[in-house]
């Protein structure tokens, strides 16, 4: 099943407005992210990397669709070595920085509060340099 966005042709958007509206997708899925990510610790007892891991899954399919339709519109179908690869290959890094901050935090006895309030500041941490990448890629590559 190949994604296509059939659109009128695209009017730049400033790096600023781009920002904003990653930050407002950000807005949306990071609580989606953490509380799939509570629940799989709760409901399933799964490690703090597992759930991490698993939740990440779930949201960015959806965060990727979010992002390319309103922050850096396209046109047509994407390419899947430019663009679904980068994305997914800086998802894999964000969660691999998260996961590893959480596997430490669970090691050193936190508390299932303390894994989520880790594991979200392991996200932000990423959060500006993933923008960064992503702009400059997606804005070349529009």
């Amino acid at each position: 099943m190949a994604l296509e966005f059939d659109r009128q042709p695209r009017i730049p958007i400033r790096t600023e407005k781009r920002l904003g509206r990653y930050a407002l997708v950000t807005l949306v899925a990071s609580p989606a992210n953490l509380l799939l990510y509570w629940f799989f610790l709760r409901a399933t007892h799964w490690s703090a990397v597992t759930a991490n891991l698993a939740a990440a899954i779930l949201v960015v399919v959806p965060t990727y669709v979010a992002n390319r339709l309103w922050v850096w519109p396209a046109d047509g179908t994407p390419d899947v070595r430019r663009e679904i690869l980068i994305y997914w290959l800086l998802t894999l890094l964000n969660v691999g920085v998260a996961s590893a901050a959480v596997a430490v935090a669970e090691a050193l006895g936190a508390s299932e509060a303390k894994l989520v309030v880790v594991l979200l500041g392991s996200y932000v941490v990423v959060w500006l340099a993933r923008f960064a990448i992503l702009d400059r890629y997606f804005t070349i590559h529009s």
